[in-house]
């Protein structure tokens, strides 16, 4: 199904579904695989090396760890402001890319980097934490859902029939 923000969506059971965030308010979700999981928590890893070289080198080296405390931020935190400018120019002000972007933009600016990043790399880490959640649950909606029977068998005064579970009626037996 194509909404107004020219995705193309669909729901697969075998996909992780990422509620939509790209301003079009359709109230769909995107398809995100495994792959591009594995590509979120090295982005994560990347982002936290960079953050503990930020901090290891704020006393010595300053100008080095600020380099490492801004690419970090860019890393983890550049999709959620690319996110927050888009959701701006369609009127969606304040979600939460919005309000992290203000939050972390704020710290730069009065000089605390490493809260910045350290902000925007525990939003990341749970960004992540919700979406396997939001995928096991998923899965075992997906696993109950199978279980249900596919055809029933209703019994009469003269013997019994296989019928499609949607055509029991209430009553039967």
């Amino acid at each position: 199904e194509v909404c107004g923000c020219g995705h193309d969506h669909h729901h697969d059971h075998h996909h992780e579904n990422i509620e939509c965030s790209c301003g079009c308010g359709c109230g769909h979700h995107h398809e995100r695989g495994h792959h591009d999981r594995k590509k979120e928590i090295a982005k994560i890893v990347v982002g936290a090396v960079l953050f503990m070289m930020g901090i290891l080198l704020e006393e010595a080296f300053s100008i080095v760890s600020a380099i490492a405390f801004i690419s970090s931020y860019l890393l983890l935190g550049g999709k959620i402001l690319k996110t927050a400018i888009k959701n701006i120019s369609k009127g969606q002000i304040f979600d939460e890319n919005f309000l992290m972007s203000i939050a972390t933009i704020a710290a730069f600016v009065i000089g605390d980097f490493a809260e910045a990043v350290g902000v925007m790399l525990f939003f990341c880490v749970g960004e992540l934490f919700e979406d396997i959640a939001v995928e096991k649950s998923r899965s075992q909606i997906m696993e109950a859902i199978d279980m249900r029977p596919e055809t029933v068998q209703v019994v009469h005064d003269h013997g019994h029939h296989t019928v499609p579970a949607k055509e029991a009626k209430i009553g039967d037996i």
